[in-house]
């Protein structure tokens, strides 16, 4: 009795296991409809040179915008007084020791906290911060 539980739960299981990871998402199918809606959208602007010519601008003005963006994006923290380079962490958690002390150094967090510390209201603080250490030159990678 116990092993027809035991292989009936197992079978439960690869089901679960494959309707999450082997079976299709629901977003796929709407990831071609995106595309189709664009194509659409540029038939009117064919359509009419005037609005042509003022949507290219701004294309490209938002392309500008995207690659400054995309250049300026910091993947990696530098410790000014070491040289040592650390990606910049999700999760304060775990974050270099270095960076937890930059943060107070600079007086983007009141202190280092520590990890039964961090609740929703610190963690949104660190957030900040770290976004703000970010763009702080001396610690860009």
């Amino acid at each position: 009795m116990a092993t027809i539980i035991i292989v009936l739960l197992a079978v439960v299981i690869i089901y679960l296991f494959y309707a999450i990871f082997g079976g299709k998402s629901e977003s796929e199918p709407a990831a071609p409809a995106q595309p189709k809606t664009s194509k659409t959208s540029a038939k009117p602007k064919a359509a009419k040179p005037k609005q042509q010519s003022k949507s290219k601008q701004a294309e490209a003005a938002s392309a500008k915008t995207s690659t400054e963006d995309k250049s300026e994006e910091v993947t990696a923290l530098s410790n000014p007084k070491t040289g040592e380079e650390a990606p910049v962490p999700n999760n304060y958690r775990f974050a270099k020791r270095w960076i937890k002390e930059a943060l107070v150094e600079e007086g983007l967090l009141p202190k280092i906290y520590k990890n039964n510390e961090l609740d929703d209201a610190a963690n949104e603080k660190v957030k900040g911060a770290l976004g703000k250490l970010v763009a702080i030159k001396k610690y860009q990678a």
